[in-house]
């Protein structure tokens, strides 16, 4: 499972061999600047259309999501620190 212990021991997915679909781990570096970025793309940005507010808060980036997976930068996991009611 991801968590803190595969972070200190792996830091990242170095072999670039997709984890799920397309993805791969990002490293602890990785995960800071993605998420720094996306916080100072999207800080202003209203809710997003589409979202089921029951399960994921309509927003476009929350600074409460922590990526840890990319796909060329077009696709992401992201851990949900602060999911919505039913979540």
């Amino acid at each position: 499972m991801f968590n803190r212990d595969y972070l200190s021991i792996m830091n990242g997915q170095h072999d670039k061999i997709p984890f799920i679909g397309h993805n791969c781990f990002l490293s602890i570096t990785d995960i800071i600047e993605t998420w720094s970025m996306m916080n100072e793309l999207f800080e202003d940005k209203e809710q997003g259309d589409g979202v089921n507010e029951d399960l994921i808060k309509p927003v476009i980036w929350s600074s409460k999501w922590i990526p840890f997976t990319d796909f060329e930068a077009s696709s992401r996991l992201i851990l949900d620190l602060a999911p919505d009611k039913t979540a």
